[in-house]
């Protein structure tokens, strides 16, 4: 069973290794000629139902070797994947299908129309599919980086975009065909997905876990032994306190999707895993820095150097200005996808030290507007880290008439005295001027935080607080 289309860039350095397993979970290991089969199939479900060539497919499901076997299909085809988050409401993900013009939406959550469930696939003759056709810069997927229906942003990356990254991720990190990397993000996330490009470009073996839920994540590393793991801090803090310490044949975990806090650094240098920090985004595809793991104790607070293919720039105020080989073709919908100049401005704002490293202070979409001043929501939550009672902190705004915004904080405590509200705001005075002090304080025994280290705070999530404080 041949996949033309794959074998020119995916499969390249698989080719005449059919015997290989390239995927494994608790049940099962795919070798590449049974994905092989299990893509045909796909691909002659997707010609079922008309998709052709350029056709949008969205695709909404959990992290599974079926979701990767049909991502790979629909490339097969020719068509473009439409990659949708699970956690949106059905009626979000409708719109955001609509939005992007995709053909059919397939799901393993809804069954009904216009979402189609994932075929059942048997090992057994199936017709081969007519490949479309490959070319490096042909649009090859699209996430979503917002759900905002007023303004979506879709972004859209060709094959040369992920062939680039992974290029310039392994000249600093050297993968070799005999690695395996653990399935632990979720593929509608470019960190996600990346893990997929690494694996196969690199001639290695993917590994999923149960779930992306903590305590199945922890099961999958201690299950496989990945050589290579990519964390947010939430879930790498769990992973130090849970296994402990290092073991034999982990290479590397890559630790982006957000800043972490002084404490959280100190715990993850005096862990000994090998951890490298790294800074990306969406449009650049995945990482474009990378701080090395025997770096991370000199320069904590960096997040690396540029990786070869990408260069960025500063604006007089710091803003990092991106130009990289791996950069995004453009948002869905726009006119210009991007500047003629082919450089990002990422709204992330730092500095480059006299040594080469980057880094980060803060964040444009992240700041605060309050009464006309300008807050780093970062500070807010270093000082309430530091109250002795809190656990964790998360440090937002929400819209006033009065402030335009107002500073807020979600907060968890682990043991919560009587006099905590009348001592967390006399802390706050003591270490801020009066206008940073958040004016509601929202207390949780744990905050609800998803699996890319994000802050689940709807209208929903807050009703759920055991206490709301209003500033005194």
């Amino acid at each position: 069973m041949k996949t033309p289309n794959l074998d020119k860039w995916l499969f390249k350095y698989l080719i005449g290794n059919e015997e290989k397993i390239v995927f494994e979970n608790a049940e099962t290991q795919i070798k590449l000629k049974d994905l092989r089969e299990l893509i045909s199939g796909f691909c002659d479900f997707l010609l079922s139902k008309k998709i052709k060539e350029n056709d949008r497919v969205a695709i909404c499901a959990a992290n599974s070797i079926e979701f990767a076997a049909m991502l790979f299909a629909i490339w097969e085809t020719g068509a473009v994947p439409v990659l949708l988050n699970t956690r949106l409401l059905k009626e979000e993900l409708i719109y955001q299908a609509e939005f992007s013009d995709c053909k059919i939406i397939i799901s393993d959550r809804f069954t009904e129309k216009p979402f189609v469930p994932f075929p059942k696939i048997k090992k057994t003759v199936v017709p081969e599919s007519e490949p479309g056709k490959f070319f490096p810069t042909k649009d090859a997927v699209i996430i979503f980086t917002s759900g905002s229906r007023n303004q979506p942003k879709a972004v859209v990356h060709s094959f040369r975009n992920m062939i680039n990254s992974f290029k310039n991720t392994n000249s600093a990190v050297k993968f070799e065909p005999g690695d395996t990397f653990l399935v632990s993000l979720p593929f509608y996330h470019i960190g996600g997905l990346m893990i997929i490009i690494r694996a196969f470009l690199s001639g290695g073996k993917l590994a999923f876990p149960q779930s992306l839920k903590t305590d199945e994540l922890i099961e999958g590393i201690l299950k496989f032994r990945p050589n290579f793991i990519s964390l947010v801090p939430a879930q790498m803090i769990s992973v130090i306190n849970k296994i402990k310490k290092t073991y034999s044949g982990l290479k590397m975990i890559f630790l982006g999707g957000g800043p972490s806090t002084p404490a959280n650094l100190e715990m993850f240098i005096a862990s000994n895993f090998p951890i490298a920090k790294v800074y990306g985004s969406s449009e650049t595809c995945s990482m474009i820095t990378l701080l090395q793991p025997d770096e991370l104790k000199k320069h904590p607070l960096s997040s690396g150097k540029v990786l070869p293919g990408s260069e960025i720039k500063f604006t007089a105020d710091g803003e990092f200005v991106v130009k990289s080989d791996a950069l995004f073709k453009g948002y869905l919908g726009k006119s210009k996808r991007r500047s003629k100049s082919k450089n990002f401005f990422t709204g992330d704002y730092g500095y480059e030290d006299d040594e080469g490293f980057i880094y980060i202070q803060t964040r444009r979409e992240d700041l605060i507007v309050t009464g006309g001043e300008n807050v780093n929501p970062e500070e807010i939550a270093e000082i309430l880290q530091s109250f002795y009672e809190i656990d964790e902190v998360f440090v937002f705004a929400e819209n006033d008439e009065k402030w335009g915004q107002i500073i807020c904080a979600a907060v968890s405590v682990k043991n919560k005295k009587a006099d905590f509200e009348e001592n967390i705001f006399k802390h706050l005075r003591s270490n801020l001027p009066d206008y940073k002090i958040p004016k509601k304080i929202y207390l949780f025994s744990k905050l609800p935080i998803n699996e890319m280290g994000k802050l689940l705070l709807n209208d929903s999530e807050k009703r759920k607080a055991l206490n709301i404080f209003n500033k005194l």
